[in-house]
């Protein structure tokens, strides 16, 4: 069978995760989305440095990442229908074999270098790969992705969508661990110019609580924001919005079709988000057009300039949790 050619630059897209990392700093993004393309071809690993050293490390996750990867898993195995004993010890296994497989690749990654890497998506946390950590840290995370599944299975969630799965005439959509998770599409129309814009999205959980009105939740890991409100709609969630209103528009008119989307702050039990208008729809549109026009000027500023396009913009918070961070000159200095 002939192998699909893969392109030697990567077609422009747009999600908002792209737009988030662009915003938190241009160099990461391009580290993300450009340099690690193609960095590692099949069978061989005598590509450019950069580019491969920027392939091994988007490949890396750092401890809250990972922590959040394993609470997201831990809850679509619930959804799906596992026990939550049978969850809990579950991915209270996996959490120790990842930790020590991490912690002796580290150990051999400081010792050898990147260079010397011959499998880069086996799995290796960023700390790992800087200096020795104590085990507690593997406890804190457990505790902490323990007490998320705690307060999952205490919420009206798990039960109605559960129930409602079984319901062939309503729909009801969670991700699955064990099948790969598959980015969904929406597609905006420019009013403008009349051009089509895929935008790639992953939506955690969606369900039909009445026919014709769908619940989305877009499950959160990490601590929430001091500014955050209770009715606070991201582009994120409505662009969730966009993808489940076509679902459900079988079953009721596109026009009629309602939904509700919230971010779930899984370790509190903390949901924000709402009602979603049709004038919601259009605003969230229009931003991202705007913004996907943006980040295409960038795609081919990059294409004619490279890593020269995008400046780095150092900080604790970005620095402390990207990837990449072994390989900026302009990293902000993460203690030890």
């Amino acid at each position: 069978m002939q192998q699909t050619q893969i392109p030697q630059f990567p077609e422009p897209s747009w999600s908002t995760t792209k737009q988030s990392c662009y915003e938190a700093c241009p160099r990461q993004y391009y580290f993300q989305s450009y340099a690690s393309w193609q960095g590692w071809p099949k069978g061989s690993r005598h590509g450019n440095q950069e580019n491969r050293h920027a392939y091994f490390w988007s490949k890396r996750e750092t401890i809250p990442t990972w922590r959040g990867k394993l609470i997201h898993s831990a809850v679509s195995r619930l959804l799906l229908g596992q026990s939550a004993d049978e969850v809990s010890r579950n991915v209270s296994s996996l959490l120790r074999k990842e930790w020590r497989w991490s912690a002796a690749r580290g150990e051999k990654l400081r010792e050898l270098g990147v260079d010397a890497c011959t499998e880069p998506k086996q799995i290796l946390l960023m700390e790992h790969a800087e200096r020795n950590i104590s085990d507690e840290i593997a406890d804190e995370v457990e505790e902490k992705v323990q007490q998320s599944i705690k307060v999952f299975r205490e919420l009206d969630i798990l039960n109605e969508f559960r129930e409602i799965s079984q319901k062939e005439d309503r729909y009801s959509f969670v991700e699955n661990p064990d099948a790969g998770f598959q980015p969904r599409q929406v597609e905006f129309i420019d009013p403008e110019s009349g051009r089509s814009l895929v935008v790639w999205s992953m939506i955690d959980c969606a369900y039909e609580i009445e026919p014709g009105t769908c619940l989305v939740y877009d499950w959160k890991t990490g601590r929430i924001p001091p500014d955050a409100e209770e009715t606070r709609l991201t582009d994120q969630l409505i662009v969730y919005a966009h993808y489940v209103r076509s679902k459900i528009s079988s079953k009721a008119s596109t026009r009629d079709a309602q939904v509700e989307a919230f971010e779930l702050y899984l370790p509190e039990g903390k949901a924000f988000g709402g009602h979603i208008t049709a004038g919601d729809l259009e605003d969230a549109r229009d931003r991202v057009v705007t913004q996907a026009a943006k980040l295409l000027e960038i795609h081919e500023l990059i294409r004619e300039q490279e890593k020269k396009a995008c400046e780095a913009t150092p900080g604790e918070g970005v620095c402390r949790h990207c990837s990449f961070r072994k390989m900026c000159d302009m990293v902000w200095k993460i203690e030890e």
